[in-house]
């Protein structure tokens, strides 16, 4: 993600995260029966 890209998108959270569940596409094991996964929240806009 370029810097013009993480501004637009109003400076996201990425969280990185463990599930239960296989790996599969990007997601990488963590354990038996677990994966990790990326998680990304927006920051909360104030309106005027």
């Amino acid at each position: 993600m370029s810097a013009d890209q993480y501004e637009a998108l109003g400076r996201p959270f990425y969280v990185l995260d463990v599930e239960p569940g296989t790996p599969g596409g990007f997601t990488f094991a963590a354990g038996d029966g677990l994966r990790f996964v990326t998680r990304v929240k927006a920051p909360r806009r104030h309106t005027s």
